[in-house]
């Protein structure tokens, strides 16, 4: 769960530490990134050590300074919640409420083979969720591909008849 972070600027101005130190120490504590390769005669592996903060808890113990020799943590310039990742977007569909999720195929796929699926999906989806819960697509992209290979097949359809 994404973690939400709010700065006491007092708290930080009376330590004489900048957002620009909670950033770094924020993104330097935070990482889960291969740390190292142990190579065997037949095999090597990946150390990978894991340090991804996952909950407000981990956080709040963070050091993102020192001053005066002695470490200063989150938790003393502000306050960690769990939370949302971002509580500042919204989305309206003909004036309801909506989550707007937006579906992209993967390079080399076939866009009309992927909307086909979608579609013999929603079914499904739709009757494992509450009857309030509307699924409606707003914009399709292979439709505009499937006119435009109807417009070929006619084109090459006149272009035969009149050979």
């Amino acid at each position: 769960m994404p973690s939400e972070v709010q700065l006491d600027p007092n708290a930080l101005a009376s330590r004489g530490i900048g957002i620009d130190e909670v950033h770094s120490a924020l993104a330097d504590g935070n990482v889960n990134l291969p740390t190292g390769t142990l190579y065997g005669h037949n095999q090597a592996f990946t150390v990978q050590a894991n340090g991804q903060l996952l909950k407000a808890a981990d956080y709040r113990p963070l050091i993102i300074a020192y001053r005066n020799g002695q470490p200063v943590r989150l938790q003393e310039v502000g306050r960690v919640l769990d939370s949302v990742q971002n509580d500042k977007i919204a989305s309206w569909v003909k004036g309801t409420r909506s989550i707007a999720l937006s579906i992209q195929r993967q390079p080399g796929q076939n866009t009309v083979r992927v909307v086909d699926d979608i579609r013999k999906l929603l079914p499904t989806l739709r009757a494992q969720v509450p009857a309030s819960v509307n699924f409606e697509v707003l914009y399709d992209r292979s439709q505009t591909i499937r006119e435009s290979v109807r417009d070929v097949q006619f084109t090459l359809g006149l272009t035969s008849a009149s050979s």
